[in-house]
């Protein structure tokens, strides 16, 4: 069969790979641009002080928003696109990412006439398809390029960024100009994308063999020194072993600091070059572009020397490179740092060099990390795009520390020396542990594969070990941690409204999709759970708006009880209708479809029925309008004052007010958690009687929250302040008292255990009108951050318990190791206790007035032309 391309048929396949990488880094950086034409565009404009002025004309403030929400979207995608490229190779999930891509793009026009979090979910989007890029070098090399063309490969794949500048650029410049207008940049962007992206899933395969234009000769040659395991590729990748390995680790680091100096250069070398240098505006482009065609025709020399150079060892080679492209670059940064502004010159050719020196990074670290996990080379390299991520701060952070003023070439030589810093320690490392060799985990032997089977036993897909369960439940944990600061940003830009009804729709597609990600992967699972902790972590803070906006002063407390039982009440609905699907024919996958089905119904009901400030909805009385904002100062019921959060979070009263939820909650979590153990261990109940018992407190103890609640706020015999202490001393001082009785009593007394056990949740009902009601009437139009602070505090309680547990207990029907649990938390709760009586107020904060903090700026009237 003859064929046009020979024997040579993996060239087709780089260039359409590389084709796809431009487009879709395209589609990302296109907006930078973009920018400069939008603000231009009067066809929708407002009238701002008697001045016309563009809708597209972004804030410095908004830009930041625009382009971050690329690079949180590109964190946020790393790890779950890498475990579909794993699951189903490069083809489907990169084309995936590049309609992705093509779609996000097409729409950006529409989107930036919308509201701002629209555009900037958006571009999250484009974020997360953008992070498809690096797993798909990664793939594409491990699977169609030979051992000794890797560098090549690499050097053509990874010059993606700087081709998709120069053709963005270049491209979008005229469109703009032109009739068309800076829309159809977008949308000759988008339909490009689409074209080449049906070129790739057309032509790509991920296994050569496979592949009809494949010669027998060019698959010998794609082949030649590669193990089986390598070439079958059916092994389960080893993540732990990837991740803690020195090679690995060294390879990420030396990409880290070569990134960080590359987006350090690209976004500060115009400001110093105008700056400390003195160039004119008009040449500092210039020299740019000079550099980056130098540098890219320089990568490619590079790369054919690290491939076909053989009077040296590959080890030495990779030793050899990666010294120039990391260590040289630190010697270059620091000595392009010293030229004085009067040899500028010999500064652009400096700084020329450095870009050359970074050419070599094809045969230096990525050539290493290519080489020593070979199959497993996408994941090594998908996470160099986490780096990569990283580095759009590191950078930025390091100016801000040092630099004051730009015109400064000492603050500025700081900045370069300890990037060099950096550089040189991880080229000392890089000798330490480069190799060239493929790791043993990259051998049948070094993973399980995935078509091994259980001798002679069948055991269903869904039946998770102990370890798998522990990671798809702190999976949440950890991602309520992760999103309760972020999320809490939100409520403060957006408002309860918006920022909660997207944490909905959120969960409510994580738990849709849940049953669809269990059946697939066990990593892809975990991610999803990550995500619904997201979702989670805006529950608190939610519940702080909705009481500092809607509750009056004197029903804070039932607001309280009634917006915190939402973990008691969602448990007995869930179990008691999960019960009834997973017995019915329906299955146990339609409990996660019918709770996501009610999630948005719900959500869409709040989206439309309520509104951050009760002024303002149509249903609102004015009778109850006063009610509402009775006894509330302006600045509490205005709320546009800044937050001060030095000050919330240095407060005595707001950190004993987190301290006595810390220890009620990792009492309560300690009770859920581990309750049914003692009660079976300890006091030897049987098992059917536990669970009766159990539901027996939890019925006890819902009702009776309402009634402290009722009488927090309505009894008036006595000053909220000593409410306050009283109920804070039942909530938290008391249960401490009732940990300790708990743990006293013997086995043979079980019954009393059991009462004294009601009893303290008894206690904890009274936290309405105790430490909730402090914090509250304390923060007033800030409470939306301190209730928030609580669901942190939570995440926390639920490692703090089982950490008490396993450092004490090592026998679990021993009840004297498990008293000296119970007294730990109660010594907590005791210290929290008595802080309570040294700090807590009913009184605002001086920070919650007009005077507190800084206000933000008023709004100008905006007149829709």
């Amino acid at each position: 069969m003859i064929r046009l391309w020979g024997n040579y048929f993996r060239i087709i396949i780089v260039l359409i790979s590389f084709l796809c990488l431009v487009s879709v880094c395209s589609n990302y950086i296109i907006i930078n641009f973009t920018f400069i034409c939008m603000k231009d565009d009067f066809s929708e404009a407002t009238e701002v002080n008697g001045t016309l002025k563009s809708i597209y004309d972004y804030t410095p403030t908004e830009k930041k928003y625009i382009l971050w929400a690329v690079a949180f979207g590109t964190m946020i995608g790393t790890f779950p696109i890498n475990v579909l490229y794993v699951k189903y190779g490069a083809r489907i999930p990169f084309f995936s990412a590049g309609v992705l891509s093509a779609l996000t793009t097409g729409f950006t026009p529409w989107a930036a006439g919308q509201p701002m979090w629209i555009f900037v979910i958006l571009r999250f989007l484009q974020g997360v398809a953008y992070s498809a890029d690096f797993a798909a070098i990664g793939i594409v090399i491990s699977k169609w390029a030979p051992l000794n063309e890797t560098a090549i490969f690499i050097a053509t794949l990874t010059s993606f960024t700087s081709i998709a500048s120069i053709i963005t650029n270049g491209v979008s410049g005229v469109i703009c100009d032109s009739s068309l207008g800076w829309k159809w940049s977008f949308y000759l962007h988008a339909a490009v994308c689409l074209f080449v992206f049906s070129l790739w899933v057309l032509i790509y395969k991920d296994d050569p063999t496979f592949h009809k234009s494949v010669s027998v000769k060019e698959l010998g040659k794609i082949q030649k020194n590669k193990s089986e395991a390598h070439i079958k590729d059916g092994m389960k990748v080893p993540y732990k072993a990837i991740f803690t390995s020195p090679v690995v680790l060294t390879v990420w680091l030396c990409a880290f600091t070569e990134l960080s100096t590359l987006i350090m250069i690209a976004t500060y070398a115009p400001i110093y070059f105008r700056s400390v240098l003195k160039f004119d505006i008009i040449i500092i482009g210039f020299y740019l572009g000079i550099m980056t065609a130098i540098h890219i025709p320089f990568r490619f020399v590079c790369a054919f020397l690290s491939d076909k150079m053989k009077f040296v060892s590959e080890i030495l080679k990779i030793h050899i490179f990666n010294t120039l492209a990391v260590g040289f670059v630190g010697i270059s940064f620091v000595v392009f740092g010293q030229i004085p502004p009067e040899h500028n010159i010999s500064a652009v050719v400096c700084l020329a060099i450095l870009e050359c020196f970074i050419s070599f990074n094809s045969g230096g670290f990525y050539k290493c990390g290519t080489l020593h996990s070979r199959q497993f080379a996408s994941t090594v390299i998908s996470a160099i795009q986490f780096t990569k991520c990283i580095s759009l701060f590191s950078g930025p952070a390091l100016v801000a520390f040092f630099v004051t003023d730009e015109s400064n070439q000492t603050q500025w030589s700081h900045v370069f020396m300890t990037l060099a810093g950096f550089t040189f320690v991880a080229n000392i490392l890089s000798f330490i542990f480069f190799t060239d060799k493929p790791a043993k985990w990259t051998e049948d032997g070094g993973a399980v594969k995935y078509t091994k089977k259980e001798e002679d036993t069948v055991k269903s897909f869904y039946d998770y070990t102990p370890i798998e369960k522990k990671y798809i439940l702190w999976a949440v944990a950890f991602g309520t941690i992760v999103g309760i600061f972020p999320i809490n940003v939100l409520y403060v830009r957006f408002g309860a409204r918006i920022a909660f009804f997207s944490a909905g729709i959120l969960s409510a597609i994580t738990t849709g999709f849940t049953p669809w990600a269990a059946s697939y992967s066990m990593w892809f699972l975990v991610a999803l759970r990550f995500l619904q902790g997201v979702a989670y972590s805006a529950d608190f803070a939610a519940i702080g708006i909705v009481i500092s906006k809607w509750a009056p002063l004197d029903e804070t407390a039932v607001f309280i009880a009634t917006l915190t039982s939402f973990t008691s009440i969602s448990s007995i609905i869930t179990n008691g209708v999960s019960g009834v699907i997973c017995e019915s024919d329906l299955g146990w996958k339609w409990s996660f479809y019918f709770h996501a089905a009610a999630c948005f119904f719900v959500f869409m009901t709040w989206g439309l029925v309520y509104k951050d400030d009760p002024s303002f909805h149509k249903s609102v009385s004015a009778k109850e309008l006063g009610k509402i904002q009775k006894n509330k100062t302006e600045a509490h019921i205005k709320d546009d004052m800044k937050i001060p959060y030095r000050r919330i979070f240095t407060s005595p009263v707001v950190i004993t007010v987190w301290l006595c939820a810390f220890t009620e909650l990792s009492t309560l979590i300690l009770i859920a958690t581990y309750a049914p153990i003692y009660f079976r261990s300890v006091l030897g109940f049987d098992i059917k009687i536990i669970g009766f018992y159990l539901g027996i407190m939890l019925a006890i103890h819902l009702p009776f929250r309402f009634v402290c609640a009722f009488l927090s706020d309505k009894t008036s015999c006595i000053s909220e302040m000593k409410k306050i202490h009283i109920f804070n001393t039942l909530a938290v001082g008391f249960v401490g008292v009732s940990f300790i009785v708990f743990s006293q009593i013997p086995p043979e007394q079980k019954i009393w255990a059991v009462i004294c056990l009601a009893i303290l949740e008894c206690f904890t009902s009274f936290n309405s009108g105790g430490f909730y009601k402090c914090g509250t009437l304390h923060a007033r139009q800030f409470s939306s951050i301190v209730i928030s602070a609580i669901q942190f505090t939570k995440c926390i309680s639920l490692f703090s318990g089982p950490a008490l547990v396993a450092f004490f207990v090592t026998d679990e029907s021993n009840q004297t190791q498990w008293s000296h649990v119970f007294m730990t938390l109660a010594g907590f709760t005791f210290v929290a206790n008595i802080f309570s009586f040294i700090f807590f107020t009913d009184q605002p904060a001086e920070w919650t007035e007009d005077g507190g903090a800084v206000k933000y700026s008023k709004k100008e009237d905006i007149v829709k032309i």
